[in-house]
């Protein structure tokens, strides 16, 4: 049996003052970094997600599924989503994940994208 503090996971969300702004979440125990930001607000993100790590586009499929792409980004989370934004379509939200305080390796990102494909290409509402 599991005790009540066993399944918590502590996490510290930096509210934004904007409904537009992004809101990002820290997860330390994990020394993780992970943002949700809209495509239209991808230009307010800050110097601290030009790191390496993974991101996924969502976007609205239908009444009851999703699209979902997942991408690396070795050499900057905020260049390469700014990228998407001019360059891919059907996406409105994007979820970009990072180490706290550093970038993830370039085989920690390759397996990551892997892994978070894996997992979405077997949720059924996701396309």
């Amino acid at each position: 049996m599991t005790s009540a503090a066993e399944d918590v996971i502590a996490a510290t969300f930096l509210l934004p003052t904007s409904s537009a702004a992004p809101m990002v979440i820290e997860l330390p125990h994990h020394a993780l970094r992970v943002v949700a930001v809209s495509k239209e607000s991808v230009n307010l993100l800050d110097e601290t997600w030009d790191t390496s790590g993974i991101y996924v586009l969502l976007g609205v499929a239908g009444p009851e599924s999703f699209t979902a792409y997942v991408g690396k980004a070795p050499s900057g989370l905020r260049s390469r989503v700014t990228q998407h934004v001019n360059t891919r379509d059907g996406w409105n939200r994007a979820l970009l994940v990072c180490q706290i305080g550093y970038g993830f390796s370039s085989a920690a990102v390759g397996w990551l994208e892997g892994r978070l494909w894996d997992v979405l290409n077997a949720a059924p509402a996701a396309n």
